[in-house]
């Protein structure tokens, strides 16, 4: 009986082996610890009462990439524990961030699942979809054509009256259904969006990216919508510089036909390097507020970000310095200041000129870790009663 269990067990052993080496698994990922001080952000953030906050958070992510002998793989990125000391429970422990398989078809790759949809910064960027995708790549050229579904209604019963559909101002029927009748119908409208992104390399370090969206909504009357951007990168010498238009329709930003421009150039300076952008926005175009422009403070991607996408308050002129200076081997230190001036949509509110300061500072305290800090004021000129300050630190890993 002893033998029987043995050789059962090295069978299910070997088996466990060859299944294994039909794919080849790579695990990577990151994880961090936040400490932050908010204060005046009360008007800034809906259901914030009170005007300075002091919070911990924490998430650990971690990626899985499997692939086959055949070049088919999954590619997933799993959220541990994704939020405040306290409210984790709340918050939930475990989400997919992304998860999806791929298969190539000769020069061209299907992808389909969770995925990350990536634009550009200025457009739209590290946003989630659930669709399928094509994907073609050669030395100088990568192509994405993609279908996102947005909103998929599942066609679940709705009982509705004929009143609710039509009948004359007697309460007569007019379209052959008993009135006062209670029916059953169903919808399965949709939204979705097709899309596309162009990636092209020339010689002497030049790229462009040419990518757009069309959101086909059959949800919501008149709703259908689209995006686009054009945006070049290259270098003069040692000068690194972009620039890029985009456009948005009334139905994307809801406020009307607007194009956004910037250009940005990073200069080397000895042991520093500084970074500037200036650009503006019209006609209701608003920037991605969670990706796009160094801001400290007035965007929704730093630790110790306020929230609200400007762009969305008016027309506005920009202007980011963003210089960072190796101190030493481990240390960077950093500054950023912008100002953004803005013409309001809404003829009730006041014009603004809002300007911000801020340092930045990354420690290596190991390989894989490192410390980072990041302080930063901000004049909200007549958009808030008070004026923020926010101060952060985390501690950082990458393995």
């Amino acid at each position: 009986m002893k033998k029987v269990i043995v050789a059962a067990a090295g069978l299910m052993l070997v088996g466990t082996m060859a299944t294994t080496a039909m794919a080849e698994f790579k695990f990577s990922g990151d994880a961090r610890a936040r400490f932050y001080y908010q204060d005046n952000y009360d008007e800034f953030r809906e259901g914030k009462i009170s005007d300075s906050d002091t919070r911990w958070n924490s998430r650990v992510r971690v990626k899985v990439e499997a692939t086959t002998k055949g070049g088919a793989y999954m590619k997933s990125r799993i959220k541990y524990s994704d939020g405040t000391f306290g409210e984790g429970e709340k918050e939930g422990q475990f989400a997919a961030d992304y998860a999806y398989i791929g298969v190539p078809f000769g020069p061209v790759t299907v992808e389909a699942g969770r995925m990350v949809r990536d634009i550009t910064p200025f457009l739209f960027f590290d946003g989630r979809a659930e669709g399928v995708q094509v994907k073609y790549t050669n030395d100088n050229t990568g192509l994405v054509v993609f279908y996102d579904i947005v909103d998929e209604n599942l066609a679940t019963g709705t009982e509705i009256t004929v009143t609710d559909i039509g009948v004359d101002d007697d309460g007569n029927d007019v379209i052959g259904l008993d009135a006062d009748t209670v029916y059953n119908t169903t919808n399965d409208d949709d939204i979705t969006r097709l899309g596309f992104l162009l990636n092209q390399s020339f010689s002497g370090g030049w790229a462009m990216n040419l990518g757009g969206y069309y959101v086909i909504d059959d949800v919501n009357e008149d709703s259908d919508g689209l995006a686009a951007t054009a945006k070049v990168t290259g270098a003069f010498g040692d000068i690194a510089v972009e620039a890029e238009l985009a456009y948005q329709d009334e139905e994307i930003n809801g406020i009307d036909d607007g194009f956004g421009i910037y250009a940005g150039a990073t200069i080397p300076v000895g042991p520093a390097s500084v970074y500037a952008m200036a650009g503006a926005t019209f006609d209701g175009y608003q920037w991605d507020a969670a990706d796009f422009g160094p801001f400290a403070i007035f965007n929704d991607y730093s630790q110790i970000a306020t929230g609200p996408n400007l762009s969305a308050e008016g027309e506005t002129l920009f202007l980011v310095v963003n210089p960072t200076f190796k101190a030493s081997e481990k240390l960077t230190l950093g500054a950023v200041a912008s100002i953004i001036d803005i013409d309001a949509y809404d003829p009730e509110a006041s014009d603004a000129t809002v300007w911000e300061i801020g340092a930045t500072a990354s420690y290596a305290v190991t390989d894989g870790a490192k410390l980072n800090g990041i302080i930063a004021y901000g004049d909200t000129d007549d958009l808030t009663e008070d004026d923020p300050f926010g101060v952060g630190l985390s501690l950082e890993i990458s393995f």
